[in-house]
């Protein structure tokens, strides 16, 4: 396992969300959004063990709150807002097809920082997500193999076809915001991700990051200015 710090999340977010890609897949997504998303349970924000390993940020997912979220990538990375701790976190995550099969199940360690992480899903499982098929994953969270209790999120993720039109790249906010609506939400928040790290100054991603997180129910998220991201890879 490597973490991959500032330097290189960039050329890796970039390599792992097309932002042609996205609103390539927009002409479709208004019919995959009329799917009924009230079948999907889980946890965005991690409960249980509040020992004196983990102290008041807590675990959070950055996935939408109906916990289903699209994406039009084959190998996703999914955002979580890490808990702070006073020790090394072990994180282990699991993805599941719909049935509750286990298809790939990987186990990291991170330093105690609390900050923003990724985990790459092209790390987890050799084989891509299949057009139109529901996933859940899990995500927990402790301070070693000992602790008995942990921080667990989990939710659900579809991956959906892309669309045939050819649309020039245009790395900005309101490009982002037409791949959120058309509801891409996990490759929204990447390329958002991606934009506020190369451009913290730029007050309209600023902006799109605080309306989509408020939207979405992540007030403990939209707190972090930080984003001082890791991504989880093997």
């Amino acid at each position: 396992m490597r973490l991959l710090q500032s330097r290189s999340i960039i050329a890796l977010l970039g390599a792992t969300v097309s932002l042609t890609f996205l609103l390539n897949a927009m002409p479709q997504i208004a019919f995959a959004g009329q799917a009924d998303r009230g079948g999907f349970p889980g946890r965005r924000v991690g409960g249980g063990s509040r020992s004196d390993c983990f102290t008041k940020v807590p675990l959070v997912a950055l996935s939408p709150k109906a916990n289903l979220g699209q994406t039009a990538a084959a190998y996703p990375t999914l955002y979580f807002l890490a808990p702070s701790a006073t020790k090394a976190l072990q994180l282990k995550f699991i993805l599941k097809d719909e049935a509750g099969k286990t298809l790939a199940k990987r186990e990291f360690m991170m330093e105690q920082a609390a900050g923003m992480m990724g985990i790459d899903l092209s790390s987890i499982s050799q084989t891509p997500l299949a057009l139109n098929q529901n996933y859940r994953w899990y995500l927990s969270v402790a301070c070693s193999q000992e602790q008995s209790q942990t921080l667990i999120v989990d939710g659900w993720i579809q991956r959906i076809e892309p669309g045939t039109q050819t649309i020039p790249v245009e790395k900005s906010p309101e490009f982002i915001r037409q791949a959120w609506k058309a509801g891409l939400w996990y490759d929204a928040i990447a390329a958002l991700i991606q934009l506020r790290r190369s451009q913290p100054v730029n007050q309209q991603a600023t902006a799109l990051w605080q309306e989509m997180l408020q939207s979405e129910e992540l007030t403990q998220v939209v707190a972090d200015p930080s984003l001082n991201l890791v991504v989880l890879r093997q």
